[in-house]
């Protein structure tokens, strides 16, 4: 059975020695490989049947439990990446190193880095439900995606023709007993040529600005980094903005916002 050592006295124990055990291992955003063969070593030791893409995304499948064997079948979600942000003072290599977790009694966090709790704790979550085989459950499928950080490029690429589920909980939010039941979904842009917008009869304006807030806002999953990442400490938060108008006035926005050092 898997202990915490830097994480004990922590509740639930078993989630916070895989999250331990999670945070001692690089997952940042296109370096998940290391982590991605961890949860398939897990489903190997634990017998459970299990898929891996060339992308790194994993599936591990296990039956209902304690009289729910022939339930339907309920999917759990999280993903595997995190953001990766140290102090200018900090040495450990992020690419390389697991992170220095440790706790106050109350908070957990990285010395010196980031904690990537988003979204580490579904994966912690996630494997201390599978490890124990007395907990009441239906049968699980769960999928744990990578680079969801960088534009959700796991979950686009994965095939989900082996899933049965119909019902999923994605363990990926802000607040601690709030359920979303419902998303608007996301965007994404890309060149796939240029041209002379004037030629068309269009003008195209762009702008960039620095939008880091001027108090400490919580950035939720980055631990103790959030207060230095909202102020610009470790990042500035920018937006950038183009806008594109034709000969009538109507006009398109297209603007995203992104951590730059």
């Amino acid at each position: 059975m898997i202990e915490a050592k830097k994480l004990a006295g922590l509740e639930p124990a078993s989630v916070f020695a895989y999250f331990e055990k999670i945070c001692s291992i690089p997952h940042g955003s296109c370096n998940t490989k290391l982590i991605s063969d961890y949860l398939v070593c897990f489903a190997k030791e634990h017998d459970l049947r299990y898929e891996q893409d060339d992308l790194n995304n994993v599936i591990i499948f296990q039956n209902g439990t304690c009289g729910l064997e022939n339930a339907e079948p309920v999917i759990l979600q999280g993903h595997m990446d995190m953001v990766c942000q140290k102090d200018e003072d900090c040495d450990i290599d992020m690419q390389n190193q697991g992170l220095d977790v440790m706790h106050d009694g109350s908070c957990v966090f990285a010395k010196g880095t980031t904690l990537g709790g988003d979204d580490g704790i579904a994966l912690a979550y996630a494997l201390a439900l599978l490890a124990d085989r007395t907990i009441a459950h239906p049968p699980l499928e769960v999928v744990f995606t990578v680079d969801e950080e960088i534009g959700m490029e796991g979950a686009t690429g994965i095939d989900l023709s082996s899933l049965k589920g119909r019902r999923l909980i994605n363990i990926d939010s802000e607040e601690e007993g709030v359920f979303t039941v419902a998303c608007a979904g996301g965007a994404g842009s890309g060149e796939a040529g240029t041209t002379e917008a004037a030629s068309l009869g269009f003008r195209v304006g762009y702008a960039k600005a620095n939008i880091t807030p001027d108090g400490q806002v919580g950035m939720g999953g980055y631990g103790r980094s959030d207060q230095r990442l909202s102020t610009g400490v470790l990042s500035y938060l920018w937006v950038t903005c183009v806008a594109i108008s034709d000969a009538e006035d109507n006009t398109l926005l297209l603007y995203g916002m992104d951590l730059c050092g």
